[in-house]
C-alpha cells in the first residue's frame, strides 16, 4: 500500500502527513571526521558521533529529498538534546488529482510556521534510526512518513550512507586548524 497524502491534498490540515529523511551521521563523515581531524575510511563506518539529523516537512518526501520545499531541521545529540531550525513551510508537494506526478500547493496558515515534528516523534524517529544503524552496523540514511494523527512511523527506505575515501573535506574551513 502506498503511504502518503491523498491526491490533490488533504482537506483538513490535521490530516496532512509529514515526510522526511534521517541521517545517523553526515554523509561526509560529520563530527567524527572533524573531531578526529582525518578523512573517513572504510574502517570508520561504525564510529559515528551519535549525532542524528532529521529533516522534515509537510507533504510528499520528494520535497525533502530534492530540496523543493522548505524543511525543518532537528539535530539530536547522543544525550537527547534537540536543536531545531523551524522554517516557514509555505508550500508542500502532493500527488496530482490524476495520480500522475506531484504538484506544489500552499500550506494552510495554521501549519506554515509550526514545527512539523513534536518532541515525541523526534525521539521515536531517532530510536528507529539508531536501531537500523545498530542492525546494519553502518551510518544510515532513512526516509520516512510520519502520521501525526496516529503517531505511526512508516519507513519508506533505509540505506547505509556511503563514503568515498580520499576526498577533501566538504567545507571551506581548514579542519587541520580546528
Amino acid at each position: 500500500k502506498m503511504v502518503g497524502e491523498k491526491a490533490g491534498g488533504e482537506d483538513d490540515f490535521k490530516d496532512i502527513l509529514v515526510s522526511g529523511v534521517i541521517f545517523t551521521e553526515y554523509a561526509e563523515g560529520g563530527a567524527f571526521q572533524i573531531n578526529n581531524k582525518k578523512q573517513v575510511t572504510d574502517d570508520d563506518y561504525n564510529k559515528t558521533s551519535g549525532l542524528t539529523l532529521i529533516q522534515a516537512t509537510w507533504g510528499h518526501g520528494e520535497a525533502v529529498v530534492n530540496g523543493i520545499c522548505p524543511v525543518d531541521s532537528y539535530y539530536i545529540d547522543p544525550f537527547g538534546n534537540i536543536f531545531s531550525v523551524i522554517r516557514d513551510k509555505n508550500n508542500r508537494l502532493v500527488p496530482n488529482p490524476d495520480g500522475i506526478g506531484l504538484k506544489k500547493i500552499e500550506n494552510p496558515p495554521q501549519i506554515r510556521k509550526k514545527s512539523s515534528l513534536g518532541f515525541e516523534a523526534i525521539m521515536n524517529l531517532k530510536l528507529v534510526a539508531k536501531g537500523l544503524e545498530e542492525y546494519y552496523k553502518r551510518p544510515m540514511d532513512v526516509e520516512f512518513v510520519y502520521h501525526p494523527g496516529t503517531k505511526k512511523i512508516s519507513i519508506v527506505q533505509a540505506r547505509p550512507i556511503t563514503y568515498k575515501s580520499g576526498l577533501p573535506s566538504p567545507s571551506y574551513l581548514d579542519t587541520s586548524k580546528l
